[in-house]
């Protein structure tokens, strides 16, 4: 059992606005507080478990992080707010705020400022792993994921189609010429070309779709509950709106060849995420070989 289960144990149901005793059960103790911010380096489960614990002292309703990621919350909005910046090494990482069911006294307050002072540096270090995560997947140049994360979650979405007995496609594209862009353009702007793709994706995708960056000029899609017929309408859509915003940013229209895979194939009866990308790229090589700026499927 840890010092988090502890908590849970010994603060039971989170207090109601009908809260009666304005005095604690015992006096503070910041050394069981800290090490139950030890248990987690997820932000939302540090704020679970600050609330568990500081529900032992103040009349919570609820708790709010804000922070550049994001924002957390557990329990509902207090008829009382207060804002606590949470501040380590001189430079605040979130802000905490704290929704009470009555005015907090002058010791309550005395409680809540040492308990978020010890809630800073965790904090801290739960964003910073957020950071680090995310960047492992994450390609810098299109803010896509990367082709580790494809690899990682490809066979995930294939195995949720398979038991939800849903369609699933791959859409794998190649920027035509893009060689001839770097050659007459320089680098500069086909880093550019690439960002502005990467945003034509963002923008014209569904929040289930999952875009990556395979590897320099080709990325792929990853489209669920789609079959061939919805794929082609998105390739469609993709390519129109790649080539007005190439031409509105850039000067000059982009093109790109598409391959496209679909799960469930009348040939394929086992869920292979290799296979699903290898028939999608042969698509795509047959989409370069007969004239580009269009999209096959396998």
């Amino acid at each position: 059992m840890t010092v988090a289960d502890v908590l849970i144990r010994t603060t039971g149901a989170p207090l109601q606005p009908g809260w009666q005793s304005r005095l604690p059960a015992a006096p503070f103790d910041p050394f069981t507080l800290v090490c139950a911010l030890q248990q987690s380096l997820d932000p939302g489960e540090l704020l679970s478990i600050f609330s568990r614990c500081l529900a032992r002292y103040l009349p919570l309703e609820g708790l709010s992080l804000v922070h550049a990621e994001g924002t957390a919350q557990t329990g509902d909005g207090g008829l009382h707010v207060s804002t606590w910046p949470l501040v380590t090494r001189g430079v605040e990482v979130a802000v905490l705020k704290v929704h009470t069911c009555l005015p907090l006294s002058p010791g309550e307050l005395a409680v809540l400022r040492e308990a978020s002072a010890l809630l800073a540096q965790p904090v801290h270090n739960a964003l910073c792993c957020e950071q680090l995560r995310r960047h492992a997947q994450e390609d810098a140049l299109t803010g896509l994921f990367n082709r580790a994360a494809l690899e990682r979650m490809l066979p995930r979405e294939l195995a949720l189609a398979e038991r939800e007995g849903t369609p699933l496609a791959v859409l794998m594209l190649d920027i035509d010429h893009f060689k001839a862009i770097n050659d007459t353009y320089g680098h500069g702007l086909g880093d550019q070309a690439l960002a502005l793709l990467g945003e034509v994706l963002r923008r014209g995708l569904r929040r289930s779709d999952l875009a990556f960056r395979y590897g320099g000029e080709e990325f792929v899609l990853v489209l669920p509950d789609t079959d061939v017929e919805g794929a082609r309408q998105a390739a469609q859509r993709i390519a129109a709106s790649l080539r007005r915003e190439a031409e509105c940013a850039l000067g000059f229209p982009i093109t790109a060849s598409m391959g496209i895979a679909a799960w469930p194939a009348a040939d394929e009866r086992d869920v292979d995420a290799a296979r699903l990308l290898t028939r999608a790229d042969r698509a795509l090589y047959l989409a370069k070989t007969q004239g580009r700026d269009r999209a096959l499927v396998a």
